[in-house]
């Protein structure tokens, strides 16, 4: 099992984009992109370790991270679930096409379900992308039934997996 952040990508990307907020630009400086990266390699990492990482002390650091989180830039710590783990689980992507009236209720639905992981609104022909981990088929199997009666899904089951970066989420590129 290992711990990853959630980050606000999209604020930062319209942020950057637009340079409307100097707070965040002041936080997501070359030092702040450097506290980031480490959390992403290891967000357990103590303050004074990571000080000594990024050349900080160990209060300046939980100060700094305390700063990025009331911004907004880092949500949250999760941890990693190995899906390969003893007992049998489907990993699985639900497309979904629906009405935005539907949202609330999927929302719910999804909110409720023990195996939802993700769920994106995307561009395009399709209005979500739900990515799952379910016990058996029998599982998704009514999930996707729930849902189905909210508008047209699609569903695919993962076979492997080639590339699974969890803690990259941010710093790719960057």
């Amino acid at each position: 099992m290992g711990i990853s952040l959630f980050f606000k990508r999209s604020t930062y990307f319209f942020k950057e984009r637009q340079g409307v907020d100097n707070k965040f630009e002041t936080l997501m400086d070359n030092l702040g992109k450097n506290i980031v990266k480490e959390l992403e390699k290891n967000a357990r990492i103590s303050f004074s370790e990571l000080g000594r990482k990024v050349g900080l002390s160990s209060p300046a650091v939980a100060e700094r991270i305390r700063k990025m989180e009331e911004a907004g830039i880092i949500r949250g710590y999760r941890a990693v679930i190995d899906v390969e783990g003893d007992s049998p689980k489907i990993l699985a992507f639900i497309s979904m096409t629906t009405l935005a009236q539907h949202y609330k209720k999927i929302r719910q639905i999804l909110g409720d379900h023990p195996g939802t992981l993700e769920c994106h609104h995307l561009s395009g022909e399709e209005s979500l992308m739900i990515k799952v981990c379910v016990k058996n088929i029998h599982e998704l199997d009514g999930l996707v039934e729930m849902l189905g009666a909210y508008g047209k899904t699609r569903t695919a089951i993962v076979l492997s997996s080639f590339v699974d970066r969890p803690d990259a989420i941010f710093t790719h590129g960057r």
